[in-house]
């Protein structure tokens, strides 16, 4: 009966060691697994394709509601989203979803129909109007403009400075899909 029991314990040992044996491999292989899957969120996240959306203002109308809507379904996991505001203002930009990006280095939130924000767009105008350099180039648009809409009677103030408010923009060092 001694031999039988001792027998049994040696047994025992060995399914012990055995078992211990497997609960390490299965650990790291859980750990392998873990690893693997971070990796390839790490990778998916590189991945993401960037989107860029711009518009005039964030000021409340149809079409910025509409974007914003747009903005807030749009997957921030499966995306990267940046925003440019060509006239760096709006009282709708605290509404924008956190994933999202506003690459505006200076972003005023009054209405473009305010006092202020009147004068904070003839401010960005004017800066428009001296970035990316070109500034003989848009003189002479907006002058030949001028004269075009004076020959017809029509003064169209934003078909006017559309051209210079774009050859102003900023530029970015990000490329985007």
């Amino acid at each position: 009966m001694a031999m039988y029991v001792a027998l049994l314990n040696q047994e025992n040992e060995a399914i012990l060691k055995e078992l211990e044996s497997l609960s390490r491999m299965v650990a790291e292989e859980h750990e392998k697994r873990k690893r693997r899957t971070m990796a390839l969120e790490k990778r998916k996240r590189a991945e993401r394709k960037k989107l860029l959306f711009v518009v005039n203002t964030l000021g409340r109308a149809g079409a910025e509601t509409a974007l914003l809507e747009l903005l807030k379904k749009l997957d921030g996991r499966e995306y990267q989203l940046f925003l440019y505001v060509i006239m760096g203002q709006g009282e709708m930009a605290g509404e924008l979803p956190s994933h999202v990006k506003l690459l505006n280095p200076r972003f005023s939130r009054c209405s473009v129909l305010e006092k202020k924000g009147k004068r904070v767009m003839v401010r960005t105008i004017l800066s428009a109007f001296f970035r990316n350099g070109g500034c003989p180039d848009k003189l002479c648009f907006i002058l030949k403009n001028l004269a075009a809409m004076r020959k017809k009677g029509i003064f169209q103030p934003d078909k006017l400075l559309w051209r210079m408010l774009s050859d102003g923009a900023h530029r970015f060092d990000v490329k985007f899909d």
